[in-house]
């Protein structure tokens, strides 16, 4: 019992788990009772003591045997284990060493990248600033030359419609002319003919009236002759006749007398009116002088139609110009696209160099900007060859800093993406120092341990060794004062046992030598294994000292993990106070610019504000308009159409997003609706395919070439399976119109379905 207590306390000791004092207390009552115990002591008062002093030095022999081959197992695994921790150690201090030169290198790249970012942003904002610049230039030219372009059309309209009314009015008045002047030469031609045939008949009146003289003079002298009347009835008569022709004619020669007066009348009207024809004949002719002078004007007016067609075609050009432009952009753009992707590896392996080739380019593109900038301000007031010219190249040199604005923008997030990135690895390196500093406090603590259980075994053994002392001095006096045969026969035998503990003990140090170059590589290639197994060995010993031990192990972990997790809490901690700090010291502007680009309502509140100014405009030219008080030219203001144009542009992009909304919608229930068709496929076995007129057929998974047609609207439902299945008309007759039950219907028939599949 003395034995084993002692044992217990060795290991005890050896584990580490008592302090030297309560040690050595323990020590000194096992050595108090081994040496008061009746016959179990070691140590003897006097060399004569009791006869079974040989058997008391075998089993204390072999106790301090096996203490021994003990200490040297402990001996030897201490070593291992101080070896292996060296190693560890050392490793992890070359870790901890290369750690934090990665750590110093990233901190030093990302203030570089810090430094060049904020460089690039500032020039970027320069370079946006100057480009907005020369398209506002650019678009007030544009404008500028639109105004005259619309000026000039007016100034052409108005001509067109003076030299149409003008010669509308000049053709009006020549037909008019025309007209009179042939209405005049019929009249003339009238007149001409009945003065001829009056002069023909005056003619013949006068010789009738020559006639009639004669005769009257011839009646006059026969009647001076017959002076006596003598008058027949017959003469009486011819003279009645004679008088009466005679009154007939001088009334017919008053009336050809009035016939003449009239006719004189319009002789003189129509000498009147041959006045006017010569005077319109005058101004006939002063309108064709006119007329010549108005082909010229027309010519003038061909000229200035002409004139505008070059200036439309000029303007087709321009548009050609900037389709060209367009296309030579998008050449460029996938010029620059293939050439970033063909250089995105040497990007990614030269960041340095190329962010400083960016910033060389900038520079250059950024002193390009300015020349080609004052060469447009001159240019503004040459040729519009000139200004398409340098407006195509302003506008390359556009496109190129849009480009190079991409690729800073894309060498902007891949910093931010290293910088995330080194800042994980930064994380990442701060918890493997962590690590590394817990694992270097365990590895002192446990070297701690080791030390204490290193003296204690020391002092184990040197208190063994003494007791060995004694036990070899007792014996040595026994043999020298016992003399007997029996003694002689005991000490053989004890010399024996001793020479066979040696042996064995020769073995077994032999056999733990080779379990220790075994176990050697066993730890080198797994440490795992040789944890487990020293657990095993440590589970032979005392319960009690293991679980005290597991313990002191799980509150030290714990004690660790707690540390870890105040540390991190610290760092979190100093991290967001440094955030608050740098948000604190942010300014607003930048707070609510980030915050509010390209949001929606800053595009309510652009349009408005267009649409605003537009209508602004609008309502002061119409009231120029009305200033004005011009009816004759009804003209409505440009500032109209624009505003006009402004809301169609407005409906085109309201329309737009409406399509784009609606075409997402229709994929979105295009998608369910396959999504749809394919669940009911996979559960219920069949495939729906929806027909107008609200009819669905239906189609088997076991025959996809039969299929069934629902009906909704008329309650019906027409199959091609009536052939493949038997007794089709019972099972409707049962499942559809006694029972209507269509689902236990379309169940039986798939069935029956997969039935005659597994049959075939």
């Amino acid at each position: 019992m003395d034995v084993r207590a002692a044992l217990q306390c060795f290991f005890s000791a050896l584990s580490g788990r008592f302090t030297g004092k309560k040690l050595g207390l323990e020590i000194y009552s096992i050595q108090y009772k081994m040496s008061n115990s009746g016959g179990s002591s070691p140590f003897l008062e006097s060399p004569g003591g009791s006869p079974d002093v040989g058997s008391t030095n075998g089993q204390s022999n072999r106790q301090i045997q096996a203490l021994q081959f003990k200490l040297n197992t402990l001996q030897n695994e201490y070593e291992i284990e101080k070896l292996q921790l060296q190693k560890q150690t050392n490793i992890l201090e070359k870790k901890y060493k290369a750690t934090i030169d990665e750590l110093e290198k990233a901190l030093n790249d990302t203030k570089y990248l810090y430094e060049s970012n904020d460089k690039l942003e500032q020039e970027l904002k320069s370079l946006k600033e100057r480009s907005a610049n020369s398209m506002n230039d650019k678009d007030k030219c544009i404008e500028e030359l639109r105004t005259t372009l619309q000026n000039k059309d007016l100034e052409m309209e108005t001509l067109r419609q003076q030299y149409d009314s003008k010669l509308s009015k000049v053709t009006n008045q020549c037909d008019h002319f025309k007209l009179e002047a042939e209405s005049s030469h019929s009249l003339l031609m009238k007149y001409e003919k009945e003065i001829k045939r009056q002069s023909v008949d005056i003619k013949d009146l006068q010789h009738q009236v020559m006639e009639k003289d004669d005769e009257l003079s011839s009646v006059k002298a026969s009647k001076m002759i017959n002076s006596h009347p003598n008058y027949s009835t017959e003469e009486f008569n011819e003279l009645t006749e004679m008088n009466k022709m005679i009154q007939d004619q001088v009334q017919y020669t008053k009336e050809l007398e009035l016939a003449n007066m009239q006719q004189a009348n319009e002789l003189k009207k129509l000498k009147q009116s041959q006045d006017t024809s010569t005077f319109w004949k005058l101004e006939n002719e002063k309108l064709q002088n006119k007329l010549s002078q108005l082909h010229v004007l027309e010519s003038q007016y061909e000229n200035l139609q002409l004139e505008n067609i070059d200036l439309k075609s000029k303007l087709t050009k321009w548009e050609i110009y900037n389709d060209s432009d367009d296309d030579d952009d998008n050449n460029v753009n996938n010029n620059d696209n293939n050439n970033n992707n063909k250089n995105d590896n040497n990007n990614d392996n030269n960041n340095d160099t190329s962010n400083n080739n960016n910033i060389n380019n900038n520079d250059t593109s950024n002193n390009n900007n300015i020349n080609n900038n004052n060469r447009t301000k001159n240019n503004i007031r040459n040729n519009p060859e000139e200004i398409i010219r340098d407006w195509k190249l302003t506008k390359k040199e556009c496109l190129i800093l849009t480009d190079m604005n991409d690729k800073l923008r894309l060498d902007n997030n891949n910093l931010k993406l290293l910088n995330d990135e080194m800042a994980l690895e930064r994380n990442q390196i701060l918890d493997l120092n962590k690590n590394y500093e817990n694992n270097i406090v365990n590895l002192k603590r446990l070297n701690h341990e080791l030390e204490q259980q290193k003296s204690l075994s020391f002092e184990e053994c040197r208190l063994l060794r003494e007791q060995l002392d004694g036990l070899y001095s007792a014996q040595n006096n026994a043999l020298l004062e016992v003399e007997n045969s029996e003694t002689h026969a005991s000490n053989k035998n004890v010399n024996e046992d001793m020479n066979n503990l040696i042996d064995t003990y020769k073995n077994k140090t032999e056999d733990l030598t080779n379990e220790l170059k075994k176990l050697n590589d066993q730890l080198l290639s797994n440490s795992n294994d040789v944890e487990t197994q020293r657990k095993k060995r440590k589970l032979t010993s005392d319960q009690i000292g293991l679980n005290y031990s597991q313990r002191l192990n799980e509150l030290q972990l714990e004690n660790v993990s707690v540390s870890r997790e105040l540390s991190k809490a610290q760092t979190t901690i100093q991290l967001l106070q440094e955030k608050l700090e740098k948000l604190t010291k942010l300014k607003e502007k930048k707070i609510r610019i980030l915050q509010l680009r390209d949001g929606p309502f800053i595009k309510d509140q652009f349009i408005k504000k267009n649409k605003l100014r537009l209508l602004e405009k609008e309502n002061a030219d119409l009231l120029n308009e009305l200033k004005k008080n011009n009816p004759a030219v009804e003209t409505v203001p440009i500032s109209v159409y624009d505003s006009l144009n402004f809301e169609l542009k407005q409906f085109e992009q309201e329309v737009f997003k409406s399509n784009k909304r609606f075409s997402r919608l229709k994929q979105v229930f295009n998608n369910k609706s396959l999504e749809f068709i394919d669940v009911v496929n996979s559960l219920l076995g069949f495939k729906l395919e929806f027909q107008q007129d609200s009819r669905v057929k239906i189609f088997s998974c076991f025959k996809p070439e039969k299929y069934l047609i629902a009906d909704l609207n008329e309650n019906t439902l027409k199959s091609n399976l009536d052939a493949d299945i038997e007794g089709w008309d019972d099972l409707m007759n049962l499942w559809v119109e006694d029972r209507g039950q269509l689902p236990c219907f379309l169940a039986t028939i798939t069935l029956r379905l997969w039935e005659q599949r597994q049959a075939k």
